[in-house]
């Protein structure tokens, strides 16, 4: 069996999203399954050694521009006047037929049994090509475009563009032979609010990945905030919740993302301790990181489609054994309290501080916690157990 995934965000850009498909490959390799990923980003094929990753050629990649196109981009993509322009058909067909004929290439001459695309715009680019080859394509979906748009400020619920936006996704449900989803909240969104029929929506929910304990590493009182810094993350509702933490801590937000300078502004003044803006590019010094840590934080924007789709980074603290803080919004939040791996709170700073302290301070509850995170990851949400009852059955049920 070969699998291609195709992925058309790059790693520093979406890194939950490449992080997802590098744990999937890795672990369909362990069931002795054929794997690869298909990326415009030349980047990712030296920043992800481990698994198979190949060049998706377009004419910006052959001069080196695609990553610069995708930051110009994603920083049109940022701003509400320029995104009108950015979501509109014509950019968005522009930029799925530059890919489609790339991938084309990539595809004619192998033996690939199944096309896994990642997101709505690889869905879309590879659409008629799965259709032309007979080859099986799955969608997986992440979050609902139209909701995104909608949680960022792009668009308004039901206005023309939220409107082609799902009119997108349509496509890419009629597509597709199966879609995989990240939660129960998505599935039953996509089946409430599209012409589904009897397509098959497989739940994948995000993972983790079970660690060995690293006695060198001692836990330090380390706060960390991993993942991109955007305005429907919330991390502004952390950075405001420093001031209020009164056990000694030391506090670390990524150095990356459209709202990253918004934050930095509010975490510059004298009411604040010194604040360790970081980005590994190497996914093992994160690890090692968060390994050392005492708290996660997965703040985040109360939304649908926040609700929907759960972070990864979740899962990332809870494999590292992290308890973790954030606030209450529903959908995966709910999780957090239910297996008892960390504090959910109101949106209020003052709130998030008490959960902080109350993690810090109580070594106890830290050990509770921590033991619970791997125990969930063993148990429930972990990689290996969810290629083999979720995704491999799914594959060989296409290929009958």
């Amino acid at each position: 069996m070969d699998i291609c995934f195709v992925v058309t965000q790059p790693s520093r850009g979406s890194p939950g999203t490449f992080e997802r498909i590098h744990s999937i490959v890795k672990h369909l390799r362990i069931f002795r399954i054929g794997a690869r990923v298909l990326t415009p980003f030349p980047e990712d094929i030296t920043n992800y050694p481990d698994i198979r990753v190949e060049s998706i050629p377009t004419s910006l990649s052959r001069i080196g521009m695609e990553s610069l196109a995708y930051s110009i981009g994603r920083m049109l993509h940022s701003y509400k006047p320029s995104s009108n322009l950015f979501l509109s058909h014509k950019s968005i067909m522009t930029q799925i037929e530059m890919i489609t004929k790339g991938i084309e290439n990539k595809i004619t001459n192998t033996n690939t049994d199944i096309i896994h695309t990642v997101q709505p715009w690889a869905s879309l680019a590879c659409s008629r090509l799965a259709q032309d080859r007979g080859i099986p394509l799955i969608s997986d979906l992440h979050n609902i475009w139209s909701e995104e748009a909608v949680s960022r400020g792009q668009v308004t619920r039901n206005d023309p563009s939220f409107l082609r936006l799902h009119g997108y996704e349509q496509q890419v449900i009629d597509s597709s032979d199966s879609l995989t989803v990240v939660s129960e909240e998505m599935r039953s969104y996509i089946t409430d609010n599209y012409i589904v029929e009897k397509k098959p929506v497989i739940v994948l929910p995000p993972g983790g990945t079970l660690r060995q304990v690293t006695d060198s590493l001692e836990r330090k009182k380390n706060v960390v905030y991993a993942g991109l810094v955007n305005k429907i993350e919330h991390v502004d509702l952390f950075a405001n919740s420093i001031p209020y933490v009164r056990k000694n801590a030391n506090f670390f937000i990524s150095k990356n993302g459209d709202a990253l300078r918004s934050v930095q502004k509010i975490t510059k003044s004298d009411r604040f301790p010194v604040i360790n803006y970081i980005w590994f590019r190497k996914y093992d010094e994160l690890i090692r990181l968060l390994q050392s840590s005492r708290i996660g934080i997965v703040t985040s924007q109360v939304s649908t489609s926040r609700r929907i789709g759960p972070p990864l980074k979740l899962f990332e603290y809870l494999s590292c054994a992290l308890p973790v803080v954030g606030n209450k919004i529903g959908g995966w939040s709910d999780m957090i309290e239910k297996e008892h791996v960390g504090i959910t709170t109101k949106e209020d700073p003052h709130c998030l501080a008490e959960a902080i302290d109350e993690i810090l301070g109580n070594d106890s509850k830290f050990e509770a916690m921590s033991k619970n995170a791997v125990r969930t990851i063993k148990n429930k949400y972990n990689w290996n157990i969810h290629v083999r009852e979720i995704l491999i059955p799914l594959y060989n049920k296409l290929l009958e």
